[in-house]
């Protein structure tokens, strides 16, 4: 997790767009342009 998974210019993703939208539903409240973290690390990057 120390590398860059999501990045925030444009949702564009260092692994695949599908595993993120995944992970990102299940660990984070996904928003466009701003990965905003809801619950999986508890806080905002």
């Amino acid at each position: 997790m120390k590398q860059g998974l999501v990045s925030i210019g444009g949702c564009d993703t260092v692994v695949g767009r599908e595993f993120v939208e995944f992970f990102v539903r299940t660990t984070f409240s996904w928003e466009c342009g701003g990965a905003k973290v809801d619950r999986g690390l508890g806080k905002p990057r």
